[in-house]
């Protein structure tokens, strides 16, 4: 506790939170709980102000405290309960190296930071902080895939899994920062071929016959919702898929590259919609526009007013 800092008695709460962050992104997590620790003690339970990151954290550190650290090169390393057979660590590893150079390949990326991919505990309280794939935390020095436990009963959402976060380390690479939330989740959610699915294929449908999505900024507010995440899983999902069909029709397009371009030149700092302008030819609005006529065109929904 000695190294660690703590405001003074009668700091608020936004000053924990402040330093508590700092701690996290370092990747130091005992230091930042023992910082959340110190602020309940003295302030007590900070109603709605934490719950997202307090839980994020909660599961990221339990997770380290039962784990160990497998290095498998300078850039990756795995973090698995240390309970888990061999088998286990070598079957993850052989699919993370391969999720890695696929999208590698696929986005240009050359992953200059080190990730480490992280497995929660079983009963990790993931509800409340993550979809099915999982997330990745962009902290100083690396990029940190957090996956829930589920996902090592199976090799296809292993690398289903890890193809979509991998496809955000790539994004972060590209566009540092990270672009925006349509844009980012959508690449990933077509980069691991998640649009194929029955269930993508049902979400889509329905999805497009409500019609209140098919919209960027909305996406965006959907994206954007911790409340949406935790109470309405199910218009979350669809924002996913639709986002992930807006990407692949761009792709069919104008190819995988020009998103790519795109998203470089967010990077650069260019806005998000003279980006695509500039690769694509077509302005934002033209683009999603024409992508859902074309959604609508389809058979698998009325025009909307």
């Amino acid at each position: 506790m000695s190294d660690i800092d703590l405001p003074g008695s009668d700091a608020p709460l936004q000053a924990y939170l402040d330093i508590a962050h700092a701690y996290y992104r370092e990747d130091r997590l005992d230091a930042a709980m023992a910082v959340v620790s110190d602020a309940f003690d003295r302030q007590g339970w900070p109603a709605g102000l934490w719950t997202e990151f307090y839980n994020e954290l909660v599961c990221e550190n339990d997770a380290r405290n039962a784990a160990d650290l497998r290095r498998v090169d300078g850039k990756l390393a795995i973090e698995l309960p240390r309970d888990e057979p061999l088998s286990t660590h070598e079957r993850l590893t052989t699919i993370a190296l391969e999720a890695r150079k696929q999208v590698g390949g696929m986005l240009g990326a050359g992953y200059l930071r080190p990730v480490i991919v992280t497995v929660f505990l079983p009963d990790a309280a993931v509800d409340f902080i993550i979809g099915s794939h999982g997330y990745v935390a962009h902290k100083s020095e690396t990029d940190k895939i957090c996956l829930p436990y589920d996902i090592l009963l199976s090799e296809e959402e292993m690398m289903d899994a890890l193809v979509h976060e991998f496809s955000h380390v790539a994004s972060f690479e590209l566009a540092p920062g990270g672009p925006a939330r349509w844009l980012g989740e959508g690449l990933a959610t077509y980069m691991c071929g998640d649009l194929s699915t029955p269930r993508a294929k049902s979400f889509i449908r329905q999805g497009v016959k409500d019609g209140r999505l098919l919209n960027i900024s909305r996406l965006e507010g959907v994206f954007t919702s911790s409340e949406l995440y935790m109470d309405d899983h199910r218009t979350v999902e669809t924002a996913y898929y639709l986002a992930g069909s807006l990407v692949a029709w761009w792709v069919e397009r104008r190819g995988l590259d020009s998103v790519r371009r795109a998203l470089i030149r967010i990077g650069d700092g260019m806005s998000e919609r003279k980006a695509v302008s500039s690769t694509t030819g077509m302005s934002l609005r033209q683009m999603t526009r024409e992508w859902r006529s074309s959604m609508q065109r389809s058979g698998r929904a009325r025009p909307t007013q």
